[in-house]
This record gives C-alpha cells, structure tokens and sequence, in this order.
C-alpha cells in the first residue's frame, strides 16, 4: 500500500494556449450579453414627441419594435435601427412627410423627414426671393422655421404680382404678395367703400397678374 502511495500523482490537466483562447472569448461573451441585457434607461423621440423608457431591449430596432414605433426607409432613425443600446442613449426617430407645393401654376411634390421648411425648398429646387411669402398648411412661416410633423403638408409660395388698376378711368400698376385683391389694395393704400364697384370681387384669390377695375361711388 506504501508503495501505491509513493508511486501516486495528483492529474494535473494542461490546456493548449487554443483552448485558454476559447474560454477567454467564451467568458467575454457572456459578459457582454450580460451587460446588453441590462435594464437601461433611454429617451425616445418621435415627430417631437419625448418620453422616457427603462427597458431590457438589446438594439435600437428591438427598443421601437417593443414600442410599436414602425419605420420605413424613408424615415430618420438615429442612432441606426442596428446600433446597441446603451444607458442614457436619445434615439430620435422622424417619420418621413409627404409635402405638396403650390408656386404660381407649377406644383411638386417630395417625402422629406426633415422638417426644416428651407429643406424642403431646396428638394423642390425652389428658390425664394426677398420678396416671397411662404405659407405651411394656410400658416405663414419664415424659410428658416422648423414646421411641426404632419403626414401631409401644403406649402404655397406667393410671389409678387403684378396688379394693373383701372380706377375711374385712370390706370395705374404696382406688384403685391397679398393674398386676395382687397387685401392687395388695402396695402397700396386704395381705400374701398361698401358702396364701390369692384371687378374681381376682393375676396378673389391673387395668384396670377390681375387686372382689377374700380368704379368709385358718387353722391
């Protein structure tokens, strides 16, 4: 029995520098799927609209796929759909519009996310001049505002226009980026009285060079 014990040898098991390498990346693994796992705090924006989310969701798709948030390629996501999430992270996500022009006779239509009137303009290739009035859905708005998120939007450019006014017999000209006829004479100083006769009617739309004629009202 002394001898079986003199001749005993504890096993001692040798891994290959290939095996250690596997265990390390194994371990590396599982300590980042722990970590991705967590709970995470995150801000979601959409159109504008901020709230506050604690989730478990690995990327930034799983988070909006878990929010019921659905985006197409036309829409701006970031960071991407792709990217991990991580504590603290804004994810913005801007769905794509659908933006109708009117200028003059010419109408274009673009999908843009971005809600920078300018932005739109030039998708459009329109320029504006110093003079231009730009109105969004029947609201005027400096090139330079941001517009609200809408699906749709209605954007008509009114450029000035040339008004000839027969008045009484005297013709005169001026150019107007008013809206109607009567505002139009209104802004060149031509007062209208309720009793005048006025062709077009000032309601009427300014769109295109107009030829209005004034017949005053005599005692």
């Amino acid at each position: 029995m002394e001898k079986m014990l003199d001749n005993y040898c504890p096993m001692i098991i040798r891994r290959s520098p290939l095996q250690i390498l596997l265990i390390s990346l194994l371990v590396l693994v599982a300590a980042g799927a722990l970590f991705a796992f967590r709970q995470k705090s995150v801000t979601l924006q959409v159109d504008g609209t901020a709230q506050s989310l604690t989730t478990r969701a690995v990327t930034v798709g799983s988070l909006l796929k878990t929010e019921g948030v659905i985006t197409s390629s036309l829409d701006s996501v970031q960071p991407t759909s792709g990217s991990l999430l991580t504590n603290g992270m804004n994810i913005l996500v801007q769905h794509a519009s659908r933006i109708r022009i009117q200028d003059g006779e010419k109408e274009i239509q673009v999908i843009s996310a971005d809600t920078s009137l300018q932005a739109w303009l030039q998708a459009a290739g329109i320029s504006l001049g110093s003079n231009d009035r730009v109105f969004v859905d029947g609201e005027e708005y400096d090139p330079s505002q941001l517009v609200p998120y809408a699906s749709e939007h209605s954007v008509v450019i009114h450029r000035p226009i040339l008004v000839t006014l027969n008045r009484d017999g005297q013709t005169s000209t001026f150019t107007s980026t008013e809206l109607t006829v009567g505002e139009a004479l209104r802004a060149a100083d031509v007062i209208l009285l309720p009793t005048d006769r006025l062709d077009p009617p000032a309601n009427t739309p300014l769109t295109t060079a107009t030829t209005v004629t004034l017949l005053s009202s005599r005692e």
